[in-house]
């Protein structure tokens, strides 16, 4: 059971949360700037939709998803090399570009031969108007590694890491409807999921449908 932070506007009292799938509960906070979320221990991983609900209406769905790896939240200021966010383990980071020209920093102590996974939920499946750019740096602070464009906007980066030593993903992202401008975007919206393993990771298969008999 954790506490999800909330955006919008809320309506009270009497909101409520349907999801299409079993395995959630949930409990809305009085202020409504907050929701408490019970997950089952056969809740299925993955995507989930919520839809929030009073005798006033309903709202649009909202995507959340339901993880398989520790969850760590995005801490700022990660900006910079210098003050990359240290990521332990094999982690899911929740964080967002929260301001026009944010970048996002992520340090993980790696050993050679491992394989680095740095894979972004974001646009994709998550609906941010953000097309987000992941590069992976070495212990000196050269680029090894980028990706743009994966599953749709999001990015997808699988890297053999060649020595020991403290390395680096780097975020920063660009608006999914290009204007005039050249810029690093950001804003409330632009929220993402950034997991960071060296462990197994599944990212399709092939085929992708068989028939039911």
């Amino acid at each position: 059971t954790f506490d999800v932070a909330l955006t919008g506007n809320l309506p009270q009292p009497g909101t409520q949360v349907w999801a299409d799938r079993l395995g959630l509960s949930f409990e809305v906070v009085e202020n409504g700037k907050s929701l408490k979320v019970s997950v089952a221990k056969d809740a299925a991983p993955g995507l989930h939709w919520l839809r929030f609900h009073n005798a006033e209406g309903a709202s649009g769905l909202v995507p959340f998803v339901v993880g398989t790896l520790p969850e760590v939240t995005e801490v700022e200021p990660n900006n910079t090399l210098a003050k990359a966010q240290t990521i332990a383990a094999s982690s899911v980071i929740n964080g967002k570009l929260g301001e026009s020209g944010d970048v996002d920093a992520f340090s993980m102590p790696l050993k050679a031969g491992q394989q680095l996974v740095a894979a972004i939920d974001s646009n994709w499946r998550l609906a941010s108007p953000v097309d987000i750019v992941v590069q992976v740096l070495g212990p000196d602070g050269f680029v090894f590694e980028q990706n743009d464009d994966d599953h749709g906007n999001d990015p997808f980066v699988a890297f053999t890491v060649p020595r020991d030593g403290n390395w680096t993903v780097r975020i920063f992202g660009f608006p999914t409807t290009p204007d005039s401008s050249f810029r690093f975007i950001g804003g409330a919206n632009m929220a993402y999921r950034l997991t960071l393993t060296t462990g197994p990771f599944a990212n399709h298969a092939m085929p992708s449908v068989v028939p039911a008999e």
